[in-house]
């Protein structure tokens, strides 16, 4: 595996190079990925994350709400 480091080993043997010198790897391109579409029906990946959140978010302030309730009869 020394192929991996051949920048820091110019002096080193062509029986420990695992890799020829012509048969350069290539970074990988990018893929084209289509931008997420907000669709409301069905419900997107997006949508669905934002429908989560906020209804985590209106439970959340239900029970704000009956907390506060309990603490005004009881005070």
């Amino acid at each position: 595996m020394s192929f991996l480091f051949r920048k820091y080993l110019k002096n080193a043997p062509d029986d420990e190079m695992s890799q020829a010198e012509a048969s350069e790897v290539s970074s990988e391109e990018p893929r084209d990925v289509p931008p997420l579409e907000i669709t409301l029906w069905p419900p997107s990946p997006k949508v669905q994350i934002i429908l989560i959140a906020v209804a985590i978010g209106l439970f959340n302030l239900i029970l704000l709400g009956i907390w506060a309730y309990v603490l005004y009869r009881v005070a």
